[in-house]
């Protein structure tokens, strides 16, 4: 009875459902899921310098992004002056990409030739 009725695997491979590897996180004594996503924004609860600094670093690499190289100047930014400073540099970034579509498009259809125009009656 190798394979017969009571052996092994006779009633046929199982299966993982997905809903068996999620997991799951339940409060004490319920079954009710704890939400666990945060009921603050991004920068809430971070103090004034830490926010300066996350203002400081993104500027830095939006810098050396658009010019090449990192900033050299003293930082006695305010958050207020950094988020102005970061938004002229998204400014130009999106104005660079916007340029390097155009010439790439530019490059696309001067090099396009049609070997088999259509012809309509």
């Amino acid at each position: 009875m190798p394979f017969g009725a009571g052996a092994a695997g006779a009633e046929g491979p199982k299966s993982i459902y997905d809903r068996h590897l999620r997991t799951q996180i339940h409060a004490n004594r319920s079954n009710a899921p704890v939400d666990r996503a945060s009921k603050r924004g991004y920068n809430e609860g971070m103090s004034y310098e830490d926010q300066r600094q996350a203002a400081l670093s993104l500027y830095s690499d939006l810098y050396k992004e658009v010019h090449g190289v990192r900033p050299r100047w003293n930082y006695g930014f305010t958050l207020e002056q950094f988020d102005t400073a970061i938004q002229a540099l998204d400014c130009e970034i999106q104005d660079r990409i916007l340029e390097d579509a155009e010439d790439a498009w530019k490059r696309h259809s001067n090099n396009t030739t049609f070997t088999n125009p259509i012809k309509f009656s």
